[in-house]
């Protein structure tokens, strides 16, 4: 997904999974009168390439093994919210017809999530959901700003002073797990490093 505000200044915001995105495109659409471009993720360049006029772009980046803790929450409640979903809306609609399936389906992968965290990162090559194996520079790819989730109130406030409007930041979807280097071990610090080795390098980071 992206945001464009058009006034007072074109500002273009490109949605980087599981980095605050919620709360920024929503105080965009709030408060900067922002309009969705595009519902599914999409890079800054493809931005450039379908829209005529950007303006301002800019993302949110995150530390990757945080990332990876908040996608590993996210999977989980994403899943008990299809199994709860389907159950209650089993044959109303198209997607809901194969209710066994897709329960099963769900089921199936909980199961495998509940081993934990360590079993997540041992086998996120196999989950299939490349949103979240990207590195962040897939979609930050010629961005003009970029602000950091660790510091996004702080880093924000450029952007507010574009649209001129000074309100908070709201918290949506924040995720309630504890501090992300209590789910590591040295195997599992590794296995981010090393697949995230782009991001970590470019924009800086480490455990």
């Amino acid at each position: 997904m992206a945001v464009v505000v058009r006034k007072p200044t074109v500002i273009t915001f490109i949605d980087i999974p599981k980095t605050a995105s919620m709360s920024v495109a929503s105080w965009l659409m709030e408060h900067a009168d922002g309009f969705e471009f595009l519902r599914r993720h999409t890079t800054c360049r493809k931005m450039q390439n379908v829209y005529k006029d950007v303006g301002h772009t800019f993302c949110v980046i995150r530390n990757p093994w945080d990332r990876m803790v908040s996608y590993y929450h996210h999977h989980i409640s994403k899943l008990t919210r299809n199994i709860q979903e389907v159950t209650d809306h089993a044959g109303e609609h198209p997607r809901h017809r194969d209710t066994d399936y897709q329960i099963d389906h769900c089921e199936m992968v909980l199961e495998h999530l509940s081993k934990g965290f360590k079993f997540f990162v041992q086998n996120f090559d196999q989950w299939g959901w490349s949103s979240w194996s990207r590195q962040q520079q897939h979609w930050a790819e010629g961005v003009d700003q970029i602000l950091r989730y660790e510091s996004l109130d702080y880093d924000f406030v450029s952007i507010q002073k574009m649209t001129g409007c000074s309100t908070p930041l709201p918290t949506l979807n924040a995720s309630s797990h504890r501090d992300y280097k209590t789910y590591y071990d040295q195997e599992t610090i590794d296995i981010v490093a090393k697949h995230f080795a782009s991001d970590i390098a470019l924009f800086k980071y480490d455990y």
